[in-house]
């Protein structure tokens, strides 16, 4: 069976793949980007060294409207560590508990921000939905990619992403992401 998430990233793609109408228009107004790269998490609270360093991004942009030097925009992004580890060896922790690994953050955020007119650099913030081992916190999400055209239609982009989560079970945590990834415009 075809999960939901696969039959929209298609439909998405389909939609890309189309020809420009217009002879005036200069870019296409969706973009989707999928990144893979490195995470590193840190955390006021006692929690073990992760055994990942993995992650990967999707990133669905929408271009608004231009603005004199480039355009507004909004996109959904995702996010995750690309390795599950988890452990059953109890280290003690200060309170006489075991200590936790670090919770396998998977990251939803509803972002906008500002492109280049050659859309080659952008610049993006919003809040995200944050959900690691049935339990749920709200966050704020940024990020900033650059991208170097290599075909019609496809880019080489890198980026750099930070997400913010105030309060998860009590304590707060940043989550730092570069990557390296294909924009499909």
């Amino acid at each position: 069976m075809i999960s939901p998430a696969l039959l929209g990233t298609i439909a998405v793609t389909c939609i890309l793949a189309l020809p420009v109408s217009s002879g005036a228009q200069q870019t296409r107004a969706f973009s989707l980007d999928v990144n893979v790269g490195r995470e590193s998490v840190r955390t006021s609270g006692e929690y073990r060294s992760p055994q990942q360093g993995a992650a990967v991004d999707a990133l669905l942009a929408l271009r608004l409207g231009s603005t004199g030097r480039g355009a507004i925009i909004a996109g959904v992004s995702t996010g995750t560590p690309w390795a599950w580890t988890s452990t059953d060896i109890c280290l003690r922790a200060s309170n006489g508990g075991c200590i936790p690994t670090y919770p396998n953050f998977v990251r939803v955020g509803a972002l906008a921000g500002w492109e280049n007119q050659r859309t080659t650099l952008r610049a993006m913030g919003g809040p995200a939905y944050i959900s690691a081992d049935g339990k749920v916190a709200f966050g704020l999400q940024a990020r900033v990619d650059g991208a170097v055209p290599i075909v019609q239609r496809f880019a080489l982009v890198a980026s750099v992403r930070g997400t913010m989560v105030p309060n998860y079970r009590g304590d707060a945590f940043q989550v730092y992401s570069i990557g390296l990834g294909i924009r499909l415009r």
